[in-house]
């Protein structure tokens, strides 16, 4: 809606006050506009003069959502539900609401329908797609969103979400594809920008990398991923404040993304910043304490330190999760390498991201892309 449409709404307002349907019309092209204040008050005229219109209180919720008041909007949203109106995108604004709060599950048992639903609300489709992929259902998101595809071919919305889908299952040729339909009629999507350089990394492109994961910056400040992407390309050029940097910013929009941790560990560890490696491990273990990755970081900090059985200990409980964990074997080979002694184990950490300490060759550089 244009300042101009709203300006002859409320000139028609002014002559008549009363009248509840200009009331509402001009209340929504309030909000079209980006005027809270105003459609929130005229949402309130409106409830005095019918304390049970549900547009009216619809427009509430959705001002509340627009202000980041989460709890009121989820509270507007469950009381027209309990009242009997199960409307699409009443149910839809109520699952974003719990999405926001992370109550995944929550929100995907009122989205059951919306496949159905896609012709006329779309958004509740795709955030269908985004709850199956935090829940780690990704078998369903990619079911879920192929199908949707089938029909409608020009969803670039949908190929974005596909291609991160397709990263995580390790598919990168079809990640690639969807990455590509996804932008072949925009510049502006985060999520196909974000596989574009996710694929650059596995390729040891970290120029191409940074340049990609800029663009989906560009695109959604808030992108997560893109944020520890751009780290892990500082990373690897061995820009370690740089990266640091970036993932303390990924980490305002993905507390609880372990590999984020992860790779924050190892930075602190390249800078030989020991004090805010075993902090951020503290804080991983506080995130999941049965990680193995962690364990195997935290084993490295204790044989640092020169406390050799507790490093022993953080080594098997690594192993001990997971036989293949990286940084449990890395931590186990410091050991023996250094023979114990701290001095030495810093000096294999000198070459931290090229040193080849296990016996497969296998260096830091080739599994940090796995964390994303």
């Amino acid at each position: 809606m244009s300042a101009t449409q709203l300006e002859r709404f409320l000139g028609f307002l002014e002559q008549d006050p009363h009248n509840l349907p200009l009331m509402l019309s001009t209340a929504d092209c309030a909000y079209q506009s980006g005027d809270l204040p105003l459609t929130k008050k005229l949402t309130q005229q409106a409830l005095e003069i019918d304390d049970s219109n549900q547009q009216a209180r619809a427009l509430l919720g959705l001002s509340a959502l627009a202000e980041g008041n989460i709890e009121l909007a989820k509270s507007i949203f469950n009381k027209l539900i309990d009242q009997g109106i199960t409307e699409p995108s009443i149910r839809y604004n109520l699952a974003y609401c719990l999405a926001l709060e992370k109550q995944f599950q929550n929100s995907l048992n009122l989205l059951t329908d919306a496949e159905d639903q896609y012709p006329i609300l779309p958004q509740m489709a795709h955030l269908k797609v985004q709850l199956h992929h935090h829940l780690a259902e990704i078998d369903e998101a990619i079911a879920l969103a192929l199908r949707i595809v089938t029909q409608y071919e020009e969803d670039r919305v949908l190929h974005g979400m596909l291609s991160s889908l397709y990263i995580d299952d390790m598919n990168f040729d079809a990640a690639k594809i969807h990455a590509e339909k996804a932008i072949s009629s925009e510049q502006s999507n985060a999520d196909a920008f974000s596989t574009l350089g996710t694929l650059a990394l596995a390729e040891q492109d970290t120029a191409k990398a940074s340049e990609y994961f800029s663009l989906a910056l560009n695109s959604k400040q808030n992108h997560g991923r893109a944020w520890l992407g751009k780290a892990m390309a500082e990373m690897l050029q061995k820009n370690f404040a740089s990266a640091i940097e970036n993932l303390h910013s990924a980490l305002q929009y993905m507390p609880n993304h372990l590999g984020t941790w992860q790779t924050l560990i190892w930075c602190y560890l390249a800078q030989h910043n020991i004090d805010q490696a075993e902090e951020s491990t503290q804080q991983s273990l506080r995130v999941d304490p049965n990680f193995s990755e962690t364990h195997g970081t935290l084993a490295i900090i204790h044989l640092i330190r020169g406390k050799i059985d507790d490093a022993q200990n953080s080594i098997r409980r690594a192993l001990g999760l997971d036989r293949e964990s990286f940084s449990g074997l890395y931590a186990q080979a410091l050991l023996q390498h250094s023979q114990g002694n701290s001095e030495a184990a810093q000096v294999i950490l000198g070459n931290l991201l090229d040193a080849e300490v296990l016996p497969n060759g296998i260096s830091l550089k080739h599994v940090l892309t796995k964390l994303m």
